[in-house]
C-alpha cells in the first residue's frame, strides 16, 4: 500500500517540477551580449598576454634551476639574478607595446595585427626556448 501511494505521489508531482522549471526558465531573460566585439587586434594581445605569463613561469623556472641559466634577451640580461625584477621589467615593455599597438590600430590596422602576431610568435617561441632549457638543465643536475 505504501508503494502505492508512493507511486501515485511521484507521477503527480514530476510533471508539475518539470512544468515549473520550464516556465521559470522562460522568465529568465536572456544574457546580455557584447556591444563591441573584440578585434582580431584584441584578441591576439590576449593571446599575448598568456604567453608571455608562461615565458615569465619558464624563464623564472630556468633561472632558479642553475647559475648556468643566463637571459638571453639584452635588454633584460641585467636582472638575471634577480627574478622578481626581470618579471617586472619584462611585464612593464609587455604593457608598453599592448598600449601602443592598441593606440596604433585606430588607424593602422593592419600594422598594429602584423605586429601583435609577431609578439604571440615571439613570446611562444621564447617559452619554448625556456622549456627547452629547462629541460637541459635539470638533465645537466641528473648526472
Amino acid at each position: 500500500m505504501r508503494t502505492f501511494f508512493a507511486l501515485v505521489l511521484l507521477t503527480t508531482l514530476v510533471p508539475r517540477a518539470e512544468a515549473q522549471t520550464v516556465a521559470e526558465k522562460s522568465s529568465v531573460p536572456d544574457a546580455p551580449r557584447l556591444s563591441v566585439r573584440p578585434t582580431a587586434v584584441d584578441v591576439l594581445l590576449t593571446v599575448q598576454a598568456v604567453a608571455h605569463t608562461a615565458d615569465m613561469i619558464s624563464s623564472v623556472y630556468a633561472l632558479t634551476l642553475s647559475r648556468d641559466a643566463h637571459e638571453a634577451n639584452p635588454m633584460l640580461s641585467g636582472f638575471t639574478d634577480r627574478p622578481v625584477g626581470l618579471v617586472v621589467a619584462s611585464s612593464a615593455i609587455d604593457v608598453l607595446q599592448a598600449y601602443t599597438i592598441s593606440k596604433l590600430q585606430r588607424r593602422h590596422p593592419k600594422w598594429a595585427r602584423v605586429w601583435a602576431a609577431a609578439l604571440v610568435g615571439v613570446e611562444v617561441w621564447a617559452t619554448a626556448n625556456n622549456i627547452h632549457a629547462a629541460g637541459e638543465l635539470q638533465r645537466r643536475m641528473q648526472r
